[in-house]
């Protein structure tokens, strides 16, 4: 069993490790995640909406497919 002061260390340690994106997201989340990683964070906050617009791009594009 772990001390207190080994589970901070342990939770710390593994809150703050560099983690590889899931290739189970979705490519824009996953895109986002690896803008974030690089950068301050400025290009994934601008990137969100553009990833907005192609997902209700998707959307509007497959309700009028099934409307025919």
């Amino acid at each position: 069993m772990y001390s207190a002061g080994q589970q901070v260390a342990a939770t710390t340690e593994a809150a703050t490790a560099p983690v590889a994106p899931d290739e189970n997201l979705p490519p824009l989340l996953r895109e986002a995640l690896q803008i974030m990683d690089s950068d301050d964070g400025e290009q994934a906050f601008l990137h969100s909406p553009e990833s907005l617009i192609r997902g209700f791009e998707v959307q509007l594009t497959n309700s009028g497919q099934s409307q025919r």
